[in-house]
């Protein structure tokens, strides 16, 4: 597994939450969560960011630094713009699989990434965790017109018990493995055969009121404490 390396995104506009990445959560901030994963599985760890002050922190933690350009830190940016980018600032060799942690994700179990990582087979494009949901997406609903409709192509779905339907799962952003040589090919990014990790349901944050939930579970499993700096 030696080659292996760590992406972290973490730019530094956030329109629901100022300063989203580095923003508190128990006496850390956000971000620490995912580096300190990094750090811990003991891969090259590496923070995208175009943020300065999300730079000095991530450093300070014990991440190494890539800064990214403006174009690729935009509410409309893809994932593939600067994570092909931190492979070039890295002259990457194409060998090498890339775990990719999303700050928003802050609570991971060594473990169970370990296990990810371990079972990732060569065959798959990618892998990417997810997460069972407790409806299945048949039973979703759109507004059209001022109408809901059902999103199933059976107009009744949304009535049916959810026994009538496989389980739907989320991608949650509790692990991706990606492919370098998939990605500097021009090929995309996760590709069409996308091996899954099914993981327990955790907190992703995506919006103030995320921070309280995530302060509740982080102390009821033991992610924070209230020992301990950076």
């Amino acid at each position: 597994m030696s080659d292996y390396i760590v992406l972290i995104p973490a730019r530094g506009g956030s329109k629901r939450i100022l300063k989203k990445n580095i923003y508190n959560l128990g006496n850390k901030p956000l971000i620490y969560y995912s580096i300190k994963m990094g750090l811990d599985l003991g891969y090259p760890t590496y923070v995208s960011t175009d943020s300065e002050e999300i730079a000095y922190i991530s450093s300070q933690i014990g991440a190494k630094i890539i800064m990214r350009p403006h174009e690729f830190a935009l509410d409309t940016s893809l994932d593939i713009d600067w994570i092909f980018h931190a492979l070039k600032c890295i002259d990457s060799s194409g060998k090498e699989k890339i775990i990719f942690l999303r700050p928003t994700t802050p609570f991971r179990n060594i473990n169970v990434v370990m296990n990810g990582i371990t079972s990732f087979i060569s065959k798959f494009t990618s892998l990417r965790s997810v997460e069972p949901l407790s409806e299945a997406i048949e039973k979703m609903m759109w507004i059209k017109n001022g109408d809901l409709v059902s999103v199933a192509l059976d107009a009744n779905a949304h009535i049916l018990s959810n026994q009538n339907f496989d389980v739907s799962y989320k991608p949650n952003g509790y692990l991706d493995i990606l492919k370098s040589d998939f990605i500097l090919s021009g090929t995309g990014l996760y590709g069409d055969k996308i091996q899954p990790l099914i993981t327990n349901r955790v907190p992703e944050i995506d919006v103030i009121e995320d921070f309280e939930y995530a302060e509740y579970f982080g102390r009821k499993h033991g992610y924070i404490t209230n020992t301990g700096e950076i």
